[in-house]
């Protein structure tokens, strides 16, 4: 195990699942199109993505405890998730999710020990059902969120990995030594260290290897 700490802020939706969160409630919910025409709405630029957010929350109205639980029973890690994190950890990392996703489904997902800290927002009740808001604590401030965890944890970007694979994702791979754009668009592969295509996590041990302890 390695003398120093260092740390890996991973994209949640998509990167670490392979599901969009958002995209399985409003399934649920027989709102999907909608929230996929927001989505697109956000990607071309013609909203700003803190607005698309509320947008897609709002018509998650309605749903149950019961809902989002079963959201959360269907969620799955990607290949080669447990192999990654285990590696990490007897590397010395601590685990960072920086995501837009939500803590309501997070929470309940199984490995969540494994997240040492966990920003992203929050979906609210009302009545036992989702209200339509939402605690918004990430949207394009990733950069930001990651600088504040590495000044707490006294982990200079030199020792930082980060994951993702959207334009949100970009300020982190600044502030990171290795910047991995997974699944990523063109434009996302570009300001990455390294560009990674496939279904696996497995090949980020390798790259967190070379990059830092060969």
């Amino acid at each position: 195990m390695s003398a120093k700490n260092y740390l890996a802020a991973f994209d949640f939706d998509s990167t670490l699942i392979c599901q969009e969160i958002i995209d399985e409630l409003a399934v649920r919910a027989g709102v999907g199109p909608h929230v996929a025409a927001i989505t697109r709405q956000a990607m071309d630029g013609k909203i700003r993505y803190d607005e698309s957010l509320r947008r897609r929350v709002s018509v998650l109205a309605g749903l149950t405890d019961a809902d989002i639980t079963a959201v959360a029973q269907s969620v799955q890690y990607r290949p080669g998730f447990l192999e990654l994190m285990g590696h990490l950890k007897q590397r010395g990392f601590k685990i960072a999710v920086i995501s837009g996703t939500f803590a309501t489904v997070v929470d309940r997902l199984p490995h969540r020990e494994l997240f040492d800290t966990v920003r992203v927002n929050d979906l609210l009740f009302q009545d036992g059902r989702l209200s339509g808001g939402c605690v918004v604590r990430v949207t394009d401030n990733k950069g930001d969120l990651l600088e504040e965890l590495q000044q707490q944890l006294g982990i200079p970007p030199e020792r930082t990995v980060s994951v993702g694979d959207g334009a949100t994702d970009l300020p982190m791979f600044r502030r990171s030594a290795l910047s991995v754009a997974f699944n990523a668009k063109a434009a996302v592969k570009a300001e990455a260290s390294v560009a990674l295509e496939g279904d696996s996590l497995q090949p980020l041990v390798a790259l967190v290897e070379t990059a830092f302890f060969a």
